[in-house]
């Protein structure tokens, strides 16, 4: 039996042989803070005798106690395998009910291996920046007059930085972007997009007016250095991509490569009037309820805003709160301040903010993909129905 993290999406720090099948991991973490992925392949030769896989997880020894407590609020949650599908995941308690156990900073797992397996195990369905090249290919070939390649340039090592252009083509519409990936570990917010985009080439009504109404560009994974190398929040200069806008609209420039060629392709090219910003977290421990979804909502919305712009974010804020799957812990949502992307584009201009988080421990790939069409209507019908916005 044999472990590694050597693999696209690979994550996770010091994997150790402990016993003949008995290994130690520790989740990735960077300075960012953020500590809490970990995808590792098991692999057995055919010739071995069935064994019961013992994997230890712990949090990044290099993050001390604040590594420690990031990662402890993220489980008890599920931890998912595969089978060598990277489109197929499933909970590890749903196949061995007593394959799992967390203690306050520690996870062990025991995981039946049989002779030539192989296995994929992480702490949420991963999607892979190559899987994600693939799946744009397809939808081009399926879709040529209705979706659009464009890019905002390249990463820090190179790799680009597709978006997605949908609608039409008429012009004086409401421009809404869709954007996902800052943290590379939170992987519903890809999957998200990808539904997004299939919903909206969809044979659905709503879905085919609502891209009447809006001009909508999907920007599916901004971090895909992050998300090549396993990281859980940073991108390959080790930067935290979140709270990475300080200034922005004031002229100071992102210190992160992609956020510099974000923040010029939004605030000088595409200029939205909404966008809709997806990331994700795990567990249930300081949760009030499954699935345990969320927002975030701005800290000055009524300093950013005038009057009619304020009534459409209070729209949205409403729909969200009584049409998404859930808030977050104890109703309270989360808060974007002066170093967000959001904050900054509403100084610029004026641009709503709907900012949501998927439970991407909780709900598998498939229905982190339907989230996003769920969300994205409802962000729409706010802004048709309740409170219409002008370009």
């Amino acid at each position: 039996m044999e472990l590694t993290t050597d693999f696209e999406c690979g994550g996770g720090k010091r994997l150790t042989r402990v016993d003949e099948h008995h290994w130690r991991i520790e989740a990735a973490g960077e300075d960012s803070g953020y500590d809490k992925y970990f995808c590792v392949q098991v692999t057995s030769a055919e010739d071995e005798e069935p064994a019961t896989l013992t994997l230890e997880v712990l949090p990044d020894s290099e993050l001390g106690e604040a590594g420690a407590n990031f990662f402890a609020s993220h489980f008890p949650s599920n931890i998912w395998y595969s089978e060598g599908d990277w489109a197929k995941w499933q909970p590890l308690r749903n196949t061995w009910e007593d394959s799992v156990s967390f203690g306050e900073a520690r996870i062990e797992l025991r995981v039946p291996v049989r002779p030539g397996a192989k296995l994929l195990i992480a702490t949420n369905p991963p999607r892979r920046y190559s899987d994600l090249l693939a799946w744009i290919d397809r939808q081009l070939e399926a879709h040529p007059a209705r979706i659009e390649r464009q890019s905002l340039g390249a990463s820090v090592e190179g790799r680009d930085l597709p978006v997605l252009r949908l609608g039409d083509g008429a012009i004086d519409r409401p421009r809404l972007a869709v954007l996902a990936g800052q943290h590379p570990s939170e992987h519903s917010g890809n999957w998200a997009s990808e539904g997004i985009v299939e919903w909206l080439l969809a044979p659905i009504r709503e879905a085919r007016e609502i891209g009447r109404q809006f001009d909508i560009a999907v920007i599916p994974m901004i971090n895909p250095d992050g998300n090549v190398h396993g990281l859980s929040g940073a991108n390959a200069e080790g930067v935290n991509l979140f709270p990475n806008f300080t200034g922005a609209a004031d002229g100071e420039a992102p210190k992160a490569t992609e956020n510099r060629l974000l923040w010029q392709w939004l605030s000088e090219e595409f200029r939205p009037e909404v966008l809709l910003h997806f990331h994700g977290y795990m567990g249930w421990r300081r949760f009030s309820g499954p699935p345990g979804d969320g927002m975030y909502l701005l800290r000055d919305a009524e300093e950013l805003y005038g009057p009619e712009r304020l009534a459409a974010y209070r729209a949205i804020v409403a729909r969200f709160t009584f049409e998404t799957p859930a808030l977050t812990a104890s109703w309270r949502p989360g808060i974007l301040g002066e170093e967000s992307l959001e904050h900054n584009l509403a100084l610029r201009l004026g641009t709503l903010s709907a900012f949501y988080e998927i439970n991407s421990a909780w709900v598998g790939a498939f229905e982190q993909f339907r989230r996003g069409p769920q969300v994205l209507a409802a962000l729409a019908r706010a802004l048709m129905l309740d409170a219409p916005v002008d370009v």
